[in-house]
C-alpha cells in the first residue's frame, strides 16, 4: 500500500514537470515568433526602433506575467543565464587551487547563454545573481581577502557582466582567499564541493 501511494507521488510530480516544461517551452516559442515580427505588430506606431523596442518589450512582459507566476518566470530567466569563476583563464572547481604564475586574474562572469535574447530584459534580469536589485552587484557576492592590494573593477557589455580582480607580484606562498555567497556557490554548481563557501588560492 505504501508502494502504491509512492508510485501515486512520483508520477503526480512527473506530469506537473511535464507540464510546467511543456508551458515554459510554449512561452520561448511565442515570444521567439513575436520578435521575429515585431516590427510588423508595431507597424503603427512612429518610425522609431527605441520606441518600438520598449512597446514590445513591455507588451510581452505583461504577456508573460499572465501566463507563469513570478516564480516560473525567475526559473525561466535564470537558465538563461551562464556563471563562471576563473583564476588565470581556468575555471575553477575546487575548494583549493594552486598557481605558480606570480600575477593572478580572477574573474566572475555572467553572461547569456544564447546569443538570441529570448526574454524581456525586465524578466532576464530577475535571473541574474542580483536578481535585478540596482542596490546588489557582483561584488557583493564574491570578498577577496589578499595580503597583497587588489585592483577591483568591473567590465559589461550589453547584458553581461563581468567582476575582474587583479593581483600581481604575488610573492610565493602566498595564501589568497575567495569568500562565496551562498547563492553564488549554488548557482556556479559549487555546493557540494565546498566544505565552506571558502576557495583558497595558493601560490607556490
Amino acid at each position: 500500500m505504501k508502494k502504491y501511494g509512492s508510485n501515486k507521488i512520483i508520477t503526480l510530480l512527473l506530469i506537473i514537470s511535464l507540464m510546467f516544461n511543456i508551458g515554459l517551452s510554449n512561452a520561448i516559442f511565442v515570444y521567439s515568433k513575436a520578435l521575429k515580427g515585431q516590427r510588423k505588430v508595431l507597424s503603427p506606431l512612429k518610425p522609431n526602433s527605441d520606441n518600438k523596442n520598449l512597446s514590445f518589450e513591455k507588451y510581452y512582459s505583461e504577456k508573460l506575467s499572465k501566463l507563469f507566476s513570478q516564480e516560473e518566470l525567475i526559473i525561466l530567466s535564470q537558465r538563461q543565464w551562464g556563471l563562471k569563476l576563473t583564476a588565470n583563464g581556468c575555471e575553477i572547481n575546487n575548494e583549493t587551487i594552486y598557481l605558480k604564475d606570480r600575477n593572478l586574474k580572477i574573474v566572475l562572469a555572467e553572461y547569456l547563454k544564447d546569443k538570441e535574447k529570448l526574454l524581456p530584459d525586465e524578466i532576464l534580469k530577475t535571473g541574474t545573481i542580483t536578481g535585478g536589485d540596482k542596490n546588489d552587484s557582483l561584488s557583493s557576492h564574491l570578498e577577496v581577502i589578499s595580503p597583497i592590494p587588489c585592483n577591483i573593477y568591473t567590465e559589461k557589455k550589453d547584458l553581461d557582466s563581468r567582476l575582474c580582480i587583479e593581483v600581481k607580484d604575488i610573492p610565493r606562498g602566498t595564501l589568497i582567499t575567495l569568500r562565496l555567497s551562498e547563492i553564488l556557490k549554488y548557482r556556479l554548481g559549487l555546493k557540494d564541493k565546498l566544505k565552506e563557501d571558502i576557495i583558497k588560492i595558493v601560490v607556490n
